[in-house]
């Protein structure tokens, strides 16, 4: 539970800084695309030193509209009907119970994420490792591969050129705009960065805006590096004619090893880029990136630093008897117990408990008042108890309504991610179909019926990739609509913890009154 509070809380805050960012870049109509780019890096460290400044910095109290309980309680059940006690405040989007299935499902998710990036960074070295060296000049290294079809970066820490094995029949400016176009990506450090970002995700995939904030950084790298391109050539239509080029060749999947030249979200919207496009990037300067870090920096502190602080928050926040007695609380600690079961205010392995427990068989509660020990077995204070905590079985009952709705909806979400894995080996039997007709025509054969075949392979790949995008639609849409219920029983158990506290500190003071808690020596 702990572990999803904490992911929770991690990807919320994520969250505000990733829509932060992209309302500040609409507002303020950014169109350099490395700029972008930059503000976007920023935004992603921003994210990733989120646990580490949460834990390290002194906290920022915002004020909230509505107090936290002023006890937490611990659910455990008790007999006589006495199981629903109050519970902790369940997190929005993460159900209280049900544990085990969120963190198996949560630890798929990440496994097969980084299944996926270890696989692509497997693939990618081997393809470098068949690759042959080209006589190209550039300040990079240019290999050739009949394993690709079209230009791309590969490698994180020592990224190389790759170039189809037909380069030598491109024009010299058109060759010099590719080069420039994959020197951009290596100069920014592009897939350094794309591949933090993929961790990232990979970490926050239940979170949308993880996955925003991974296209935007590819996006705006790929436009930044058009941008360069375009400057080598002088060219916009030669440069543009070439992207569609190698759109329309790019059957393989090669995002997964490296950064391909035709690896966009949507083709037409570049091509009109290129083509109509008045300015071009001019890169981040020193200056850029102070200004880029000082407009960031104050909103990682704040999203980072933030803790609720409502201005009618109950003063006992946590149960111990120094707190207590420095707000004048009449009970220290209480412990309610039923059989083998209890109830407590955080203190339920109290060696005076254990004390106490041998000595009675039925239902007894032990409380501290003033320093003193006391045990209450009378039969009407403990139902008034049971009667108190009625609030919390209302919530305990409207959790199990959201446990259940959160669970079909993972049921749903394996459905899709089993669709996922389907179009996923459909997409590797195509991609091992081109490589043949692409050897066959290396080999002298033009096997235009083989490429026809791999064009409708890719086809029905395409359309059931469509079908998966759809589904997951439909489970985004079921998820929201399980996060607003969980909101209400958040909201809901933010109301009764305080009375419930309240009334069982009453009802424990009021035993003392009249004469039904005995005091006990236990030391």
């Amino acid at each position: 539970m702990i572990t999803s509070l904490f992911l929770v809380e991690w990807a919320v805050r994520s969250a505000i800084i990733i829509a932060s960012i992209a309302l500040l870049v609409k507002v303020l109509r950014f169109q350099d695309p490395t700029l972008r780019l930059a503000i976007w890096t920023a935004a992603l460290s921003g994210s990733l030193l989120i646990p580490v400044l949460s834990a390290s910095i002194p906290a920022l109290r915002v004020p909230v509209w509505r107090a936290r309980p002023a006890v937490a309680f611990r659910a455990a059940p008790v007999a006589h009907d006495m199981d629903a006690v109050a519970a902790p405040t369940p997190s929005p989007a993460v159900p209280k119970s049900r544990p085990n299935l969120l963190l198996v499902t949560y630890l798929l998710g990440v496994g097969t994420l980084f299944l996926r990036l270890v696989t692509g960074l497997r693939l990618s070295h081997r393809l470098i490792a068949r690759s042959h060296p080209t006589q190209i000049e550039a300040t990079a290294t240019v290999r050739e591969s009949s394993d690709i079809s079209v230009p791309a970066t590969f490698g994180v820490l020592g990224p190389v050129i790759m170039l189809p094995t037909d380069w030598r029949d491109w024009e010299s400016s058109q060759l010099n705009a590719i080069l420039a176009h994959e020197q951009s990506h290596i100069n920014r450090r592009d897939p350094l960065w794309q591949f933090v970002s993929s961790i990232h995700r990979a970490l926050l995939w239940f979170s949308p805006m993880s996955w925003y904030l991974h296209r935007q950084i590819v996006q705006q790298a790929e436009d930044a590096s058009d941008d360069a391109a375009v400057a080598a050539s002088g060219d916009r239509a030669l440069y543009a004619e070439a992207v569609l080029q190698f759109v329309r060749r790019a059957v393989e999947r090669v995002r997964w090893q490296g950064v391909a030249m035709a690896r966009c979200g949507n083709a037409d919207e570049r091509i009109h880029r290129i083509l109509d496009g008045t300015r071009l990037s001019n890169g981040m300067t020193r200056v850029g990136w102070l200004a880029v870090l000082a407009l960031a920096a104050p909103m990682v502190y704040v999203c980072a630093a933030a803790r609720p602080a409502a201005s009618d928050e109950v003063a006992i926040t946590s149960v111990n008897a120094n707190d207590l007695e420095e707000q004048g609380g009449p009970i220290n600690r209480y412990v309610i117990v039923s059989g083998n079961s209890t109830m407590s205010s955080g203190d339920r392995h109290s060696p005076a408990l254990a004390k106490l427990r041998p000595r009675f068989a039925g239902d007894f509660a032990w409380f501290q008042q003033d320093g003193t020990d006391y045990y209450v077995t009378d039969e009407k204070v403990l139902r008034d108890i049971y009667d108190a905590m009625a609030p919390q079985r209302d919530v305990n009952r409207m959790q199990s309504v959201v446990n259940q709705k959160q669970g079909d909806v993972n049921a749903m979400q394996g459905g899709v991610n089993r669709q996922q894995g389907e179009v996923n080996r459909r997409q590797s039997e195509v991609n091992d179909a081109q490589r043949e007709v692409n050897e066959r025509q290396r080999n002298g054969s033009s096997d235009r019926d083989g490429q026809a075949r791999v064009n409708a392979m890719q086809a029905e790949v395409n359309d059931l990739q469509h079908g998966v995008n759809q589904e997951q639609e439909k489970v985004n849409a079921a998820q929201a609509v399980v996060n607003g219920e969980q909101q209400k029983v958040n909201d809901e158990q933010h109301r009764v913890s305080p009375v419930i506290a309240d009334a069982i500190q009453k009802i424990l003071s009021d035993s003392v009154v009249n004469g039904l808690a005995h005091a006990v020596d236990l030391r």
